[in-house]
């Protein structure tokens, strides 16, 4: 289930920050790209919601235990980082649930930042910008994952996507056509 719910929020990313440029869905005619858009953040705002309980409920529950630091979702809650640790479900939170709003949905700038938001991780980015002091000049600087591997994910993650976001089009729009 987290990598579905992985690949939609990187998918949606992806697909934002080609969306505002028009480029993402030139074979389809326009009252199309816009139905298909919508689909999209429908998706995105249900899989934020589903991501959130989810969340909620493996606090609740303690019983993940994440592979790299041993701690249970609980400790990770309360522990130290508690603010980067809490922060990815707020951000997934708000910026999903702003897509209901036609108006927010088709502002190009709330698109790329909710792009960006969504492309880059947030616990990753705020754990190396807290370890970023006196003790850590640039030059002992390294990614932790390396670029293929990172670029693998992003296409796993944007096909998954793209197959779920077109499996949903497809079924909608035969709907529609034998409606009428």
């Amino acid at each position: 289930m987290h990598i579905v719910i992985n690949s939609v929020f990187v998918g949606f990313g992806f697909y934002s920050l080609v969306a505002i440029f028009n480029l993402s869905t030139k074979f389809i005619s326009e009252f199309d790209k816009e139905l298909f858009d919508k689909i999209s953040c429908q998706i995105f705002s249900i899989v934020g919601l589903l991501f959130v309980s989810n969340f909620i409920f493996n606090i609740y529950l303690a019983q993940t235990t994440d592979y790299k630091t041993g701690y249970n979702e609980f400790d990770m809650a309360l522990g130290p980082n508690w603010i980067i640790y809490l922060s990815k479900p707020f951000v997934i939170l708000v910026t999903s649930q702003l897509m209901w709003f036609r108006k927010l949905r088709m502002n190009r700038i709330i698109r790329f930042i909710i792009g960006l938001v969504l492309v880059l991780p947030i616990e990753i980015m705020l754990i190396e910008l807290k370890n970023i002091n006196t003790e850590f000049p640039p030059s002992s600087w390294s990614l932790s994952t390396p670029i293929d591997t990172a670029v693998f994910n992003w296409i796993v993650n944007m096909s998954v996507y793209l197959s779920l976001a077109f499996g949903v089009y497809f079924i909608q729009k035969r709907l529609k056509n034998k409606s009428i």
